[in-house]
């Protein structure tokens, strides 16, 4: 129950109080969580830009949605840019074609095998 009011509070929160869950979530300073507010969060903030480029990366195509993949991943890394995800392997999601799609999804449920004998149903003893 405690944990639900919790939730509760900080939903509400966010949604009075967005500019200060962006500083506090992202670390910016109001100015930069304004301007992310106004921005309809589409494009990523200058530190952003500027923070990528210090690891290397090229940010002319990139997307707020890329530059909060790649900072997340690079901070759970503890700053430091994991081999999957550096500069020259990395393709912004714009500009990729290779989306993959599991074509052989089978939808049919296993059959169950119940022993014919035993008429009590499930979970019956």
């Amino acid at each position: 129950m405690q944990a639900d009011s919790v939730q509760s509070r900080q939903a509400g929160f966010v949604r009075c109080c967005p500019r200060k869950a962006i500083m506090d979530t992202f670390g910016v300073d109001a100015e930069t969580a304004e301007a992310t507010i106004e921005s309809g969060t589409t494009e990523m903030t200058f530190k952003q830009e500027s923070k990528l480029q210090e690891f290397g990366y090229d940010t002319e195509n990139m997307s707020r949605k890329d530059a909060d993949y790649l900072l997340d991943k690079i901070s759970r890394n503890h700053w430091e840019v994991p081999n999957e995800i550096s500069p020259d392997k990395y393709t912004p999601f714009a500009e990729r074609s290779d989306v993959k799609v599991d074509t052989n999804i089978n939808f049919e449920l296993p059959k169950n095998n119940i022993n014919s004998s035993n008429s009590s149903g499930m979970g019956g003893r």
